[in-house]
């Protein structure tokens, strides 16, 4: 049930904690980059969320939310508009941003997972369902270690769908012998992270993925 009320939730505050969310590490940053990163993890959201925008459609969504959070004081245009700036961390309206930014933190830190753990094994290495198999065990421990309570965190099924979509993106293609090559897209997903996930969230996503990958030999791995 609790679930249900936050997948609710997630879905009615996608696009504000989207924009709010590339302030959670950054004091200000560049509308147009605001535009890029949102842009590039709408279509893992639309397909988790069933969001009903096709992309012209989440620009103006963008547009209208970064207007919304503005008349709010949530966020401040700088330098003839181009510049998004946040409010102090400890206002009131940088508590609110903080909130509405963290409603899909767990799901940004599903996708890091992915991302972090393809990077660190390199282009080749994984087959889909080594990768499928690492991703679930990496946010099970996750879960155990924060005393997360929400179980689509480690759902498999979930990371099975994004690397489905990294997929069909071209992001993701297997190579002759079964395993997974990825191109430079990865590389920009794990930047862009740093605006979205603390320096403490992305390093322990990172110190706690070698671990399970140095368990994966005692592990069965299936598709």
């Amino acid at each position: 049930m609790l679930t249900y009320f936050r997948n609710n939730i997630s879905h009615l505050l996608a696009v504000p904690s989207l924009v709010a969310s590339c302030f959670l590490n950054a004091q200000q940053i560049e509308a147009e980059q605001v535009h890029r990163i949102s842009q590039a993890l709408y279509p893992f959201l639309r397909a988790e969320l069933f969001l009903p925008w096709d992309e012209r459609e989440f620009v103006r969504a963008v547009d209208a939310h970064i207007d919304w959070l503005v008349g709010r004081g949530l966020l401040t245009r700088r330098r003839r508009k181009h510049r998004l700036e946040r409010p102090e961390g400890g206002s009131f309206e940088g508590l609110q941003l903080r909130i509405v930014g963290h409603a899909l933190l767990q799901t940004f830190e599903r996708y890091y997972i992915t991302v972090a753990i393809l990077a660190k094994n390199g282009s080749g290495s994984l087959t889909r369902g080594e990768l499928e198999k690492l991703c679930t065990l990496t946010a099970q421990r996750i879960s155990e270690l924060n005393e997360f309570a929400a179980p689509e965190f480690s759902d498999r099924y979930l990371f099975r769908q994004f690397i489905s979509l990294l997929r069909e993106q071209g992001v993701l293609k297997t190579n002759e012998d079964e395993k997974l090559e990825f191109n430079s897209v990865i590389q920009q997903l794990s930047t862009d992270a740093k605006f979205i996930l603390s320096q403490e969230i992305r390093h322990g996503i990172i110190r706690v993925a070698p671990q399970v990958l140095r368990e994966r030999s005692g592990v069965e791995v299936g598709d």
